[in-house]
């Protein structure tokens, strides 16, 4: 019987078990290779994320690979990073307001960025 802490999440071709105990994973994992064709291994990446696991059980997860790889399609791999694009007491205007919503309005080339990968 698997306890109600166990979670299984799939997208497409990649799932991820999160379960409190080691044997309520192993049993459910059990029971899908019974029904499916499936791989098993150490995770180091989920839905594009990537994952590493330290020797003391620290999880660490960016998106490194993927934020280069949109970098790069939209010519932007050696543009300077910053924290904060913008100061953070910066105050719109209307006009400011205005101006942008035009800009922004007529830019389609940027609008495919978060999935454009």
């Amino acid at each position: 019987m698997l306890t109600a802490a166990t979670s299984f999440n799939i997208y497409v071709d990649d799932g991820i078990i999160l379960a409190r105990k080691e044997v309520d994973a192993r049993t459910f994992l059990d029971k899908l290779s019974a029904e499916f064709d499936m791989r098993e291994g150490a995770m180091d990446s989920y839905l594009g994320m990537e994952i590493y696991r330290t020797d003391d059980g620290q999880i660490t997860i960016h998106q490194t690979r993927y934020v280069k790889e949109l970098l790069s399609k939209f010519g932007m791999s050696e543009s300077n990073s910053v924290d904060i694009p913008m100061s953070l007491d910066y105050k719109l205007s209307e006009t400011v307001y205005n101006t942008n919503k035009r800009i922004f309005s007529q830019t389609t080339h940027y609008s495919n960025g978060p999935s454009g990968v």
